[in-house]
């Protein structure tokens, strides 16, 4: 049975023609929301294709994958939303994201986008700053992960070959290597993860060598980014509770059943997102 999520997704997609993917780039979180967002788009039958900002032309329908982009910090999705409307799109879908600024681009944006934003903050910016857009509220893409069909799809020798092909993963994969063997938890179980990165609220406290996410990422969706993402469920299971300002280890770990102590980031994002979250899903606890 399909979750809400799902069953908004399917609407959107046109099962008559191909839509292209585009994943957001970045760390090992931004690989977390890619592989969730493939196994949804293969549960609703979504016949789309993996591609980049140079694979966007006219009359295609884009989806754009979800993250914390749309802020001032970056500029990847503004680009992607700015080729859409140049390359004159049939329509686009901005998967759950952080929206905080580029209020120029979403002010040209018109009825041909979607905009699925992961905390009410984000939805009134966007509604206030893209009027002509649909704008909705769609909780962040990593709480429909399913970590035993991940565990699954990355078992076999295919999913090996592939990686040995992929040149950027085997770049970083003794630094990657390295990362996963030093962060773990102490004594009394607890593991901690805390960015190092302009985000964070106290560079001089992080340790960018215990920063997990920033040691590997993508650039597109592939099998390095299922290996990514099961690599960091692999680390946070060994703790019994986590204390993180990495919004995804802390997803992460609520999926798993641990207790989470949540630190915030620089704007608020951990907060917001998990306020949502808890709207929908209840059960699931983090302090702060």
């Amino acid at each position: 049975m399909d979750t809400p999520l799902q069953e908004r997704l399917r609407s959107w997609i046109d099962p008559r023609g191909q839509s292209l993917y585009i994943a957001n780039p970045g760390n090992a979180g931004d690989a977390a929301i890619a592989s969730a967002t493939m196994q949804m788009l293969r549960r609703v039958d979504a016949p789309v294709a993996c591609g980049s900002l140079h694979d966007i032309a006219a009359g295609m329908d884009v989806v754009i994958g979800g993250g914390g982009n749309l802020v001032p910090y970056y500029n990847d999705v503004r680009g992607l939303l700015l080729a859409c409307l140049e390359r004159e799109v049939r329509r686009c879908l901005l998967l759950s994201h952080t929206v905080r600024g580029h209020a120029d681009v979403l002010a040209q944006l018109d009825e041909r986008f979607t905009l699925w934003c992961r905390d009410r903050p984000s939805f009134a910016f966007a509604a206030r700053h893209a009027p002509r857009a649909t704008v909705e509220l769609a909780h962040d893409l990593v709480l429909e992960l399913d970590i035993g069909a991940l565990a699954r799809s990355t078992a076999g020798w295919r999913h090996q070959v592939a990686l040995m092909r992929d040149g950027r993963w085997l770049r970083k994969l003794a630094r990657w290597r390295l990362a996963l063997a030093r962060i773990r938890p102490d004594a009394d179980g607890t593991l901690r993860i805390m960015r190092h990165d302009v985000e964070s609220v106290d560079l001089q406290q992080a340790r960018p060598g215990y920063d997990l996410m920033r040691h590997h990422g993508i650039r597109g969706y592939g099998p390095a980014a299922d290996q990514i993402t099961l690599d960091v469920v692999r680390c946070i299971d060994r703790a019994q509770r986590v204390v993180t300002d990495r919004l995804h280890v802390s997803l992460i770990a609520a999926l798993l059943d641990k207790p989470v102590c949540l630190v915030e980031n620089s704007y608020g994002k951990l907060s917001a997102v998990w306020e949502l979250a808890q709207e929908n899903w209840p059960a699931r606890k983090a302090t702060r």
